[in-house]
């Protein structure tokens, strides 16, 4: 949960799918535990996992993975994010495949954010914070191509309290992958993550990896290997207020600078 002093605190659930579950299964458990326990703090769904069981093949996507079963399904929006699972069968070059189509996401700016003209990657409001979702899986991510350019441009734009940014292929990770050897992931990190900090943004979310793992608060955190000296923030030992005031003037800081 994220709150802000000046708004009403915030939540959103990140939904993934089991390797060992199909989607049915998930959803339905999902529905059945967890929506009708927090139906007043759950906004909207995120989905950073893998949607396609067995893997490459998207069978009835609405009755498979959104939870339309229950009332609470129904007044919940999935915003997904391409995988490699996903790209399989889809391609984010051309905007093809059962991925495309089975979900459909702003691509003129009509929920607020930059416009992208594709449903790779994309942004929106909600209350007081800025959401953009990129196609970490098979578009190039070099600062100088479309996606990494409309990601700046996204970030310049919005005056947003909070913002936060989701992508399935995590910048840093020692699970079941490792972002110190797999190109997809070294990328995201050495290309995108510049242009993510120096646009103020406060949360990253990610999947692919197949374990929970969280990080210290970071900045500058580029390099391979990924180590941690002079690039930690905090470490978890430095008192609360002091933390607290050091992140306010981070904050303040990257905002400045957009």
């Amino acid at each position: 949960m994220f709150t802000n002093a000046r708004r009403k605190p915030f939540a959103v659930s990140k939904y993934h799918v089991s390797p060992r579950r199909p989607a049915t299964a998930e959803r339905d458990g999902y529905v059945e535990h967890r929506l009708p326990l927090q139906q007043n703090l759950r906004n909207f769904v995120s989905s950073l996992r893998n949607l396609d069981r067995p893997p490459g093949v998207i069978r009835d996507a609405g009755r498979r993975i959104n939870p339309q079963s229950s009332v609470n399904g129904r007044h919940k929006v999935c915003w997904p994010t391409m995988g490699n699972h996903e790209g399989r069968t889809s391609s984010g070059r051309t905007g093809i495949g059962p991925y495309y189509d089975a979900y459909v996401v702003p691509t003129r700016g009509e929920a607020g954010g930059l416009a992208s003209g594709t449903e790779a990657y994309y942004s929106f409001d909600y209350a007081n914070i800025h959401f953009i979702c990129l196609d970490s899986h098979d578009l190039d991510r070099r600062p100088t191509e479309p996606m990494a350019r409309w990601l700046k441009a996204d970030l310049e734009k919005t005056r947003a309290d909070w913002l936060i940014a989701f992508w399935h292929h995590p910048p840093y990770t020692k699970g079941s992958h490792d972002s110190d050897k797999e190109r997809d992931l070294m990328e995201m990190r050495q290309h995108i993550m510049p242009i993510i900090e120096q646009g103020g943004v406060d949360v990253v979310f990610t999947g692919h990896s197949h374990t929970y793992e969280r990080s210290m608060l970071m900045d500058g955190a580029y390099a391979t290997n990924t180590v941690a000296e002079n690039v930690i923030l905090d470490d978890g030992a430095v008192p609360l207020t002091v933390l607290e005031q050091r992140v306010d003037e981070w904050i303040a800081a990257r905002k400045l600078q957009r």
